[in-house]
């Protein structure tokens, strides 16, 4: 921001002036950097915003977002304004964004008529007759339930409803796109689906900043941290052939596998939401968002996988002893491959031995072996062995004496 982080009102008077940037070196928070010097309706507005100055509004003026309301990933998203009782959050009245606007225009037109000639009349009947016309919106929302008509909200919030209507329109400067082309000066009713993911992740974001309440879809909160991961799951026949030996350089065969959240998707499934290019999408039932972002990082390790030819041996090990990747975004973690494997039952078999959660079948000598093999010399060289078959080394301190022993 290039500007002082207050109206230009302020920069006007030398001596309020003066007196902000003297506030201001002593209360670092009052530079509000992260919105535009102009998204102050006012100097009340802006003292409330900074908390210099108690807001006495009985409500709060709320934004709220919620699913398509037959649950399809192609229909709109209700956007309704919701007046919250200060006294009791419990307590939530639906209101029109259109009424409250219409209620507004009439207060301001009722002002003038005041300043002018005295047989104006007076416009207050008219206007609350107006608002309550239109505070049941049908419009675009389709099933959505009607909004309380302005009249029935309680008596003492009548006088302020003026400071709904300023919200909202402090709504439409920091997201213009909020407004509805058809009616300017009022808010959109319905939004797109990527209009919703945007509102999900940034909008609303930008509307707390500014001190508003935003109630999303409650399974939100729930995903908004989800990262798509993606997995190669070993096929089976991989380390159950009859073949006893397999390296570490061996290509392995495998088929790809998406996971958001708990759920898991195909790689077919997977190119097919590629293909749609939606952001927000209903899989078995749960809402998950599909960055673009993310999405690029996914392809992208899996052209990198295609042109090494494939995952090693090695490389599934070491993906698999690293674990899920969960998380690992936030601790500024980053894996050679981005990605995770599911091993099949032998290699699983195999780990288990490796990390020792399994002891590795014994070797008993051959008939044409003279000697004795202690206890710990049977399972040394049934370990070696093991990891023979592997395509793995080991080094065994003890065998140059047993060596010694058995020449």
């Amino acid at each position: 921001m290039d500007g002082p982080p207050y109206p230009e009102w302020g920069e006007e008077d030398s001596l309020l002036r003066q007196s902000i940037r003297q506030l201001e070196a002593t209360y670092p928070l009052l530079q509000r950097g992260k919105l535009p010097a102009d998204l102050w309706m006012d100097e009340e507005d802006w003292l409330v915003s900074i908390g210099w100055q108690t807001d006495s509004t009985p409500f709060r003026t709320c934004l709220q977002l919620s699913e398509p309301p037959h649950g399809g990933s192609g229909d709109g998203w209700p956007l309704r304004v919701v007046l919250q009782d200060r006294a009791d959050k419990a307590v939530l009245r639906e209101v029109d964004a259109s009424a409250l606007a219409a209620r507004a225009l009439a207060a301001r037109a009722a002002g003038s008529a005041e300043a002018g000639p005295a047989d104006a009349g007076s416009p207050a009947a008219p206007a609350t007759a107006a608002a309550d016309a239109t505070a049941a919106p049908g419009g675009p929302g389709g099933g959505q339930a009607a909004a309380e008509p302005l009249s029935g909200l309680p008596e003492a919030w009548q006088p302020e409803l003026a400071r709904a209507a300023r919200d909202l329109a402090k709504w439409r400067r920091i997201l213009p796109w909020l407004e509805q082309a058809e009616e300017p000066g009022t808010l959109r009713r319905e939004l797109t689906q990527d209009e919703a993911w945007q509102l999900l992740t940034d909008g609303s974001l930008r509307l707390m900043e500014a001190g508003y309440a935003v109630f999303l879809p409650a399974w939100w909160e729930r995903i908004r941290r989800w990262r798509p991961r993606l997995k190669a799951k070993i096929k089976s026949s991989v380390g159950s052939g009859p073949q006893s030996m397999f390296g570490l350089e061996q290509l392995m065969q495998f088929d790809w596998k998406i996971a958001l959240g708990d759920i898991e998707l195909t790689e077919e499934e997977f190119r097919a939401l590629l293909e749609e290019n939606r952001k927000l999408v209903q899989i078995r039932g749960q809402w998950v968002q599909l960055d673009p972002a993310h999405l690029l990082q996914l392809q992208q390790v899996m052209k990198q996988v295609q042109k090494k030819q494939g995952l090693s041996l090695r490389d599934v090990l070491e993906l698999h002893l690293l674990g899920s990747s969960e998380g690992e975004e936030e601790f500024g973690f980053q894996r050679s491959l981005q990605m995770e494997v599911e091993l099949n039952e032998q290699l699983q078999e195999m780990v288990d031995l490796l990390n020792h959660a399994k002891r590795p079948p014994l070797v008993e000598p051959p008939a044409s072996f003279r000697g004795t093999l202690r206890p710990y010399q049977v399972e040394g060289i049934s370990w070696l062995l093991f990891l023979r078959r592997c395509g793995l080394g080991a080094v065994w301190p003890t065998i140059w004496a047993s060596a010694k022993r058995f020449r």
